[in-house]
């Protein structure tokens, strides 16, 4: 009796098929074992990342051991922090007005032109520092009205990267929830720079629909 083409056929693609997927479970066992440590390690991350907002800062060599330091405090002890107290703080407050100040038009000029990293730490941690408080205020920790000032101050900085970063804060923050600093932010539409009127546009209709979606309770997120 002879074996039909078709039946040969069928059987040698089952017995691919069954080599094949014997082959993806050992490759899957085999990068399961080899990536469990670090896949355990990236989950935990990520859900330090959704509870605080603040990813963790890994001190880089291109930086000065003095900015990696105060980046380290910045993001990993105050901005990771569970601690409420952390922010009534008045030596962490001290630290943070050290660099949330805003820079002068000059030293923004001067971050643009260069390409040497430690002439950038100044502007990178008031980047940083501005993040952290506007996370940690849509969060709603007790932030000092000091702090708020600052973010809100930002908006009239006569340099447009600054505005347009400020802008950013101020939504993210939820300090437009303030008539009067919506009425600020509304009036940047006509900004001279087209990059912030843009922005200061988008961001206020994203807050307005994170609120929308937020009373309709459909918003998980703080």
């Amino acid at each position: 009796m002879g074996i039909s083409l078709q039946s040969v056929d069928s059987t040698l693609l089952m017995n691919t098929k069954r080599i094949i997927l014997i082959v993806a479970s050992a490759v899957i066992l085999i990068t399961a074992g080899l990536w469990i440590g670090s896949g355990v390690r990236e989950v935990r991350e990520r859900v330090q990342l959704a509870r605080h907002g603040v990813p963790k800062y890994e001190p880089d060599s291109k930086w000065s051991d003095e900015h990696n330091a105060y980046v380290s405090w910045l993001m990993n002890d105050l901005g990771r922090s569970n601690s409420l107290n952390a922010w009534t703080d008045e030596d962490n407050i001290q630290r943070l007005m050290d660099v949330i100040q805003p820079p002068s038009l000059e030293e923004v000029e001067q971050f643009e032109r260069s390409d040497l990293h430690r002439e950038q730490e100044r502007m990178m941690k008031f980047w940083l520092a501005t993040g952290v408080v506007s996370e940690a205020l849509r969060r709603g920790k007790p932030i000092p009205d000091i702090l708020k000032g600052v973010l809100i101050s930002n908006l009239d900085h006569p340099h447009w990267r600054i505005r347009q970063g400020a802008v950013q804060d101020v939504c993210y923050a939820r300090l437009v929830a303030d008539p009067d600093i919506r009425t600020k932010i509304e009036s940047m539409f006509s900004d001279e720079n087209d990059q912030v009127a843009t922005n200061a546009y988008l961001q206020l209709e994203h807050y307005d629909r994170i609120e929308a979606l937020r009373a309709e309770g459909k918003w998980r997120g703080p």
